[in-house]
């Protein structure tokens, strides 16, 4: 894998360093899941973010909604609740 070097304060490479050597990993894979944990952190904040915009509109909201309710009609595709299947393939539809 190809590397570059990045300058960080002498404070944050003890912290990653004490990490590395509690976790038993090296100070790549602290600092590859720390980014990837925060990549994640902002994707969803910001997903969260444009979730609210829409739902602060009105028009948008009401589309949303709409949409939502045509899905609601597929959630069980007219199968019985009751229904349980095996490993094998058979189906036992329990009535209670």
């Amino acid at each position: 894998m190809e590397s570059v070097t990045v300058r960080i304060p002498t404070q944050l490479r003890d912290v990653l360093k004490a990490m590395a050597e509690q976790m038993n990993q090296s100070m790549q894979d602290v600092i590859t899941r720390a980014v990837e944990n925060y990549r994640r952190e902002l994707f969803f904040a910001q997903a969260n973010e444009a979730y609210a915009r829409m739902m602060a509109d009105p028009v948008q909201k009401a589309e949303h909604e709409a949409e939502l309710r045509e899905w609601d009609g597929t959630l069980m595709d007219g199968l019985d609740p009751d229904e349980q299947w095996n490993e094998d393939g058979s189906v036992v539809v329990k009535h209670a």
